[in-house]
């Protein structure tokens, strides 16, 4: 976005020196281009705000992920429930064919629309030579 308002400026400027438009239009256009330079530029520190809370919030999601069995082995009865309804916000199933979750965990919708390119894969033949049969 700020780049767009930058060459926004220079494309105002390059008009006026071609005399294409007057000297009231591009001071007119120039306050607007740069009231919302302003905002962006401004808007900018936010974002890095927001940058490093959304590290954080990885980092710490990994570190739950990756001790998850030890958090349920020592929760307590109400914190498992918690803990369950985090995770599996669907809830869990129970047959006779054993547990499973009514729809996707959480932390694995965001891979369900990955898709890879057919051409981004290894050859059939990998990367060893074949050997014969």
């Amino acid at each position: 976005m700020k780049a767009t308002l930058t060459e926004e400026k220079q494309r105002l400027i390059k008009l006026l020196a071609q005399g294409t438009i007057g000297k009231d239009d591009f001071e007119t256009a120039m306050t607007a281009v740069g009231t919302e330079l302003t905002q962006v530029e401004s808007a900018i520190p936010n974002a890095g705000v927001a940058e490093q809370d959304l590290s954080n919030l990885l980092a710490f999601a990994e570190w739950l992920l990756e001790r998850v069995a030890g958090i349920w082995n020592s929760a307590t009865g109400p914190n498992k429930q918690r803990l369950q309804a985090a995770l599996f916000r669907g809830g869990l199933t129970v047959s006779k064919d054993g547990f499973g979750t009514a729809q996707d965990p959480l932390f694995f919708t965001g891979y369900l629309d990955v898709q890879q390119a057919e051409t981004s894969l290894a050859s059939p033949e990998g990367f060893e030579p074949s050997l014969p049969p």
